[in-house]
């Protein structure tokens, strides 16, 4: 076997196919230019085209290096994504005309080039953009700007987001009245201390500055970033958090409709984690009562006999899922805690108190392990399929102890481990899911109860609302809205508080749409969703045709967006299990 054989086999694992180009006339046009600088053309495929893949929406790919955009390429696209850094000064004064044309005639454009100063002025006049700034900003704050939006509808009017180092921005100092500014840079003095270093010369005086304009122009609608696509990357801010809802909704908001999406439907649920029975699951019953379904996750050997009747009753009355937490707390399942992969004979022995404990609840456990502690053996994962078992929530990184974990790369799309969903690469018919927010913040409670002297009192608005913080930020970035808390929290949390406190973080919530369901849908729906695609998506009348390929197991929730009023909406059309091809046809109306 050659070197480069022996090094393609340490590096394999499976990796989710590159979406296809899509045909018909309801999918979004990206353009690239291929001739343009590495740096900028090498930022394309993880800011823009992973993203579009994670939230399915479809679209094909034109490369200015080779071709040109002509009027009927443009009239046959729902939106025309400006998708590379230089598109601005690539684009000739007769194709900018062209363009603009197409937007006016009812053609969506989202243009990702920030830069103002090279701008085109057809594109600029559909803004009515004027006295652009000869330099550029750096900036590491973005505030969402009072007035509401469809594009910032998921977001707190003046919400601020601080990102994790600089990025350059243009600046427009006068508009067109009627255009919306969605969001805002913040140049305050840290930025103006930092600009004016890399900056010589620039005079600009300290202010919020419009980063992401919107506006109805004719027909159509469109969108223009004033802020470097590099705030896409990891390390500056990145996708799976709390902005990403400004680039998907955007595109959805600016395409001309219908437009369908495999997006996420954007579901909820509940983990409650180091279980053994606290207030008989009282906390179960109350939970469930305010929409979840929650999955407590069982310390086998502290959960008293006495109440397997009531485990096995929540279980069939859809009430609640339970799976295998640990055998104990310094015991786990399927790895020795903070030392290593389990032998064979641990493994049996473990799984065999694992199998009696479910005979005798006389009740199935769920198909999704959370595991203490976040170490899984490699070795396991065999023993957890026999058991019917194919999801990991989180799934981290099996074989590797936790203190370790950290380096050690990700999963798809954004190469993270609190947002994803994929196949493991140890065992490609395992799939991982998870939602969670950074690390250290997972637990909603963590802060806001008396458990471990941690607030003084238990503050329910606190709890409340970082529940609801955490939801959004899981439905913003596409993903699903995933609360975990920990039983040890209910010896402080009596269940009149618990209650109240779910009560207000649903009243926070309210007015977005979420779907409370359980662990196992959750990890369904994104299998299903990361195994297919949209190939094509044809608008003709009232008639919407969308062709799925792939293989989906179980029922897919394909979303289609239509226009209304000034914003959008979205409905569902339920797509059955299929195997290599899908055909959803349905009637749309506007």
């Amino acid at each position: 076997m050659t070197q480069a054989k022996i090094l393609e086999r340490l590096e394999q694992r499976p990796m989710r196919p590159r979406q296809e180009e899509a045909l018909g006339n309801a999918v979004c046009l990206v353009v690239v230019d291929s001739r343009g600088p590495y740096w900028e053309r090498s930022i394309v495929e993880p800011t823009i085209l992973r993203a579009l893949d994670h939230f399915g929406i479809p679209y094909r790919v034109v490369d200015l290096g080779q071709t040109r955009l002509t009027p009927e390429q443009l009239a046959f696209s729902a939106a025309v994504l400006l998708a590379q850094n230089g598109l601005n000064a690539s684009l000739s004064g007769e194709q900018a005309r062209t363009l603009a044309e197409a937007v006016r005639a009812g053609v969506g454009l989202v243009n990702f080039d920030f830069d103002l100063r090279a701008c085109p002025g057809p594109l600029r006049e559909l803004f009515g953009l004027d006295r652009i700034s000869p330099y550029v900003y750096a900036t590491n704050q973005v505030q969402i700007g009072p007035s509401p939006h469809f594009i910032a509808a998921m977001q707190d009017p003046g919400e601020c987001h601080l990102l994790d180092r600089m990025v350059s921005a243009a600046i427009a100092e006068s508009r067109r009245a009627d255009v919306a500014v969605v969001a805002q840079g913040i140049l305050g003095k840290e930025q103006l201390v930092y600009t004016r270093h890399v900056v010589p010369g620039t005079t600009l005086m300290p202010g919020n500055y419009p980063l992401l304009f919107a506006t109805q122009v004719g027909q159509g609608r469109a969108v223009q970033f004033a802020v470097n696509m590099r705030i896409w990357l990891q390390g500056t801010f990145g996708h799976g958090r709390e902005l990403d809802d400004l680039f998907w909704r955007s595109i959805v908001w600016a395409a001309r409709k219908p437009l369908p999406a495999n997006i996420v439907p954007p579901l909820a649920c509940l983990s409650i984690d180091d279980c053994e029975g606290r207030t008989d699951f009282a906390y179960v019953q109350i939970a469930h009562r305010h929409g979840f379904v929650p999955l407590p996750s069982l310390n086998l050997r502290v959960v008293p006999e006495r109440l397997y009747p009531k485990i096995r009753q929540l279980i069939e009355s859809r009430t609640a899922l339970f799976n295998t937490h640990a055998i104990d707390y310094y015991e786990l399942l399927c790895y020795e805690f903070g030392s290593g992969e389990c032998s064979t004979d641990r493994l049996e022995e473990r799984f065999a108190v694992h199998d009696a404990f479910w005979r005798r609840v006389g009740a199935r456990h769920s198909e999704t392990f959370r595991g203490h502690w976040g170490e899984y053996g490699v070795r396991s994962l065999l023993y957890f399929k026999q058991r019917g078992i194919r999801f990991l929530n989180p799934v981290l990184a099996p074989g590797l102890m936790k203190v370790d974990q950290a380096g050690s790369g990700g999963y798809w799309p954004y190469g993270l481990k609190n947002r994803m969903y994929d196949r493991l690469p140890d065992d490609p018919e395992m799939f991982g899911v998870s939602s969670l927010p950074p690390r250290h913040t997972e637990d909603f409670l963590t802060g806001s109860t008396t458990y471990l002297g941690e607030s003084p009192t238990n503050d329910v608005e606190r709890a409340a609302r970082s529940a609801a913080k955490i939801l959004s930020s899981g439905l913003r970035s596409g993903f699903f809205g995933e609360l975990t808390t920990h039983e040890q929290k209910f010896d402080a949390l009596p269940m009149p508080v618990w209650d109240k406190l779910l009560a207000r973080a649903r009243q926070l919530t309210a007015d977005q749409e979420i779907i409370f369901t359980d662990h196992d849908e959750v990890s369904h729906c994104l299998k299903s969703k990361y195994d297919t695609s949209i190939a094509e998506a044809d608008a003709q009348g009232s008639r919407l045709l969308v062709r799925l390929t792939g293989r989906a197991v179980s029922p897919l929730q394909l979303s289609v967006f239509l226009n209304e009023d000034d914003g959008a909406r979205r409905e569902y059309r339920a797509v059955q299990p299929f195997e290599d091809q899908a055909d959803e046809e349905s009637e749309v109306y506007q």
